[in-house]
């Protein structure tokens, strides 16, 4: 009855997250940063519960309920961080979405009441450990991908300043290629020279000074 129950919610929660936008629009009440603030905050204490709420029923080690969590806040952080820093937000990737995982998670909760075990290389794990390592590892490589993918964007959106050519006389004729940084007289620059090319035989003395 719990099993049943916990997908009938997982149908209610759906549509109320489809609903509020919509209803918002058609009365003419949209706050965007409200609305995008508020929907994902509840979201992420929603994710803890459910999570929390698996890993105490016995239907999935808290462990792997953990470790589940983090790649979901992985990933959560990462879209957060492109909807700022490059204004896309993406919510699907390989057409996999909120909804198409409720529509997963809804599945495999009734399969529970049929199947709770799976069994791999002769081994029997719990069904929803096998789901949350694979929903996990899942989360975490698009994750990866994504950032990669942003880190790109990003590097090509804010290239680099190109280095400008030192002219050879400013070098060789002692004047500084650096704003702001006093450049060696040439006696103290053919000390330093000499200490390069034979470092044992240098002596101590005012080098800026060109004095030896």
């Amino acid at each position: 009855l719990g099993l049943v129950l916990a997908t009938a919610l997982l149908a209610v929660n759906w549509f109320g997250d489809s609903l509020d936008g919509t209803l918002a629009r058609v009365r003419g009440h949209e706050r965007p940063r409200y609305g995008f603030y508020v929907d994902h905050v509840l979201d992420a204490f929603g994710m803890i519960f459910l999570l929390g709420g698996l890993g105490l029923s016995g239907y999935m080690s808290p462990l792997v309920a953990l470790g589940l969590l983090v790649a979901y806040f992985l990933m959560s952080i990462e879209i957060y961080l492109a909807t700022y820093c490059l204004g896309r937000f993406q919510m699907s990737f390989w057409k996999i979405g909120p909804t198409e995982l409720r529509l997963i998670l809804s599945a495999a909760t009734i399969l529970l009441l049929v199947h709770p075990h799976a069994v791999l290389f002769g081994r029997t794990y719990l069904l929803f450990d096998v789901g949350g390592v694979v929903a996990a590892v899942c989360l975490a490589l698009t994750a990866l991908a994504s950032a990669i993918g942003n880190t790109r964007a990003l590097y090509a959106a804010e290239p680099l300043p190109r280095e400008r050519a030192v002219p050879a006389e400013s070098v060789s004729g002692g004047v500084s290629p650096l704003p702001g940084v006093c450049p060696l007289p040439p006696a103290a620059r053919l000390q330093i020279w000499r200490w390069v090319r034979n470092p044992t035989t240098g002596t101590s003395g005012d080098v800026t000074a060109g004095r030896p």
